[in-house]
């Protein structure tokens, strides 16, 4: 019987032996786990041994890295603040006096299409371009395959 680390693609077990060996090259504890339990647990001692990093902002005061539902009526902006976000982060420019880590941004926009995303660009920045913002409008699914 595999466990759940086996039944996971090649590419994300590469990926979460890297932050495994990125945790243990920084000096944290890493709690042992039976795969074969569906309760992981750990005890207070075993979570106070964990070094964990200080989370660096994107956005002082505003913004970390990570995955964010951003969710709302629809017109209302949505999209162009996401866009606004993006571009701000991915050419390391303030955004509203608030300083900005620049970083490579990931930009899913699974209802448009390429012309509308270079029409929005445009209209919003004008045409001076990074190649820190990567955009698709097609991904597979969480569940057909995107890490």
């Amino acid at each position: 019987m595999k466990n759940e680390f086996e039944s996971l693609p090649p590419e994300e077990q590469r990926a979460v032996m890297q932050t495994v060996n990125e945790m243990k090259a920084m000096g944290a504890a890493q709690p042992q786990y039976d795969s074969n339990i569906d309760l992981h647990t750990i005890t207070m001692t075993e979570l106070f041994d964990i070094a964990f990093p200080p989370k660096t902002p994107l956005i002082d005061g505003l913004l970390y890295s990570g995955t964010y539902f951003f969710a709302g009526s629809p017109k209302i902006g949505k999209s162009f603040f996401m866009m606004q976000l993006a571009y701000h982060v991915a050419m390391g420019i303030p955004l509203w006096n608030y300083p900005v880590r620049q970083g490579t941004v990931l930009y899913l926009a699974l209802e448009d299409d390429y012309a509308r995303l270079q029409n929005r660009l445009v209209q919003m920045f004008g045409v001076e371009s990074t190649p820190n913002l990567v955009m698709t409008t097609q991904s597979r699914t969480l569940i057909g395959g995107l890490i």
